[in-house]
């Protein structure tokens, strides 16, 4: 009788242990077990979310949304044409520019953060200055202009309309003084003040033609 249950007790604990075993491969088939490229892949992720946290991640973080300011506020300077009409202000831009660089390439991210405001700040006084400059030379070279087609009218009104040289150099004056006009609103003002001084020149040699023809 003592055998028996022993034999029963046994064969209960093999069926009790196979229940088991079955039940945990099932539990097991139940999980899909990732692949180690997306084992791989969840760890760099979890790895740039914690190195997000850090204080330098931040500063990274912050050094680079300073950065795109400063680099849209240098671009609006060179529309303006900061490099010609303010170079010292561009010359300043430039030089912060490249040192935030330098820092951010050092991970000193504080430092390349604080110079690059300084450079949109800069490149904001530049825009400003080369607006400011080049609207005074419009409005000056423009003043020249207006002058000289007084100048011109005066002329006109005294060339004798049936002398055809003087009415063809009265022309080719009228037709300089309208490219002129052109260069100005083509912001050319270099090439404008030089072809202000030559027109003036030849209004007055064509003036004194007049008058020995008198």
């Amino acid at each position: 009788m003592g055998g028996m249950s022993f034999i029963l007790g046994h064969k209960s604990g093999r069926l009790l242990s196979l229940g088991l075993a079955i039940w945990c491969m099932a539990l097991c088939a139940s999980f899909s077990v990732p692949s180690p490229q997306k084992l791989r892949k969840e760890i760099r992720k979890e790895l740039e979310e914690i190195r997000e946290m850090t204080p330098s991640a931040k500063e990274r973080a912050l050094w680079r949304g300073v950065r795109d300011e400063a680099e849209a506020s240098i671009k609006k300077a060179e529309k303006e044409n900061a490099p010609v009409y303010a170079p010292e202000f561009w010359s300043e831009t430039s030089n912060l520019s490249e040192r935030a660089k330098e820092y951010a390439a050092m991970r000193s991210y504080r430092k390349a953060a604080f110079l690059a405001r300084k450079a949109a700040e800069t490149a904001q006084l530049a825009a400003q200055e080369a607006k400011r400059v080049r609207t005074e030379r419009q409005e000056k070279t423009m003043q020249d202009l207006d002058a000289l087609r007084k100048e011109l009218d005066l002329i006109a009104d005294r060339v004798p309309s049936e002398d055809k040289e003087m009415s063809i150099r009265m022309a080719e004056l009228n037709l300089e003084w309208k490219d002129l006009v052109n260069a100005l609103h083509l912001q050319q003002f270099e090439d404008a003040v030089k072809g202000i001084e030559r027109l003036k020149k030849t209004i007055g040699l064509m003036s004194l033609d007049l008058d020995s023809r008198l």
